[in-house]
């Protein structure tokens, strides 16, 4: 239901002639820009905001492997099993983008290691097909299998 009201609203915007946007929030975190998403974040801004596209901040920052970002968003309570309108987590999105570190980050954060796409995948598929063997160790360790 929820991927269906998201692609609604992607076509109405299409059809109005919009781009779907980034709002400042999840455009400085997919930049890597600690100090700013810091900064959004003591003046209230809400972590788990999602943009017109249904990313989140951790999503963009995971994505882009941003570290110290994706840290910062975990410590600071992002929910880190949100899914996007593809149904990726941002453990998904980091395992995708062979970021080591963000995975890591992410799977002490609480990142479900068995979560599947709206197309089944489960991260450790992901990173078997991405030829990523430290972060195959990685998610195995967390208790992910080869299902």
């Amino acid at each position: 239901m929820r991927k269906r009201i998201a692609c609604a609203c992607m076509i109405l915007l299409a059809a109005a002639g919009c781009e779907p946007r980034v709002d400042p929030f999840q455009q400085a975190a997919g930049r890597g820009d600690d100090a700013h998403v810091s900064a959004m974040l003591r003046d209230g801004t809400d972590i788990n905001a999602v943009d017109s596209q249904g990313w989140t901040a951790l999503h963009r920052a995971s994505a882009a492997g941003h570290d110290e970002v994706v840290q910062l968003l975990i410590g600071q309570g992002a929910s880190v099993n949100v899914r996007t309108p593809a149904g990726e987590t941002s453990l998904h999105l980091a395992v995708r983008g062979g970021h080591d570190a963000s995975v890591r980050a992410l799977l002490m954060g609480g990142a479900d290691v068995r979560a599947r796409t709206d197309g089944g995948l489960t991260p450790y598929q992901q990173a078997l097909a991405g030829g990523y063997p430290e972060i195959v160790d990685s998610l195995l360790a967390a208790g992910a299998t080869n299902e």
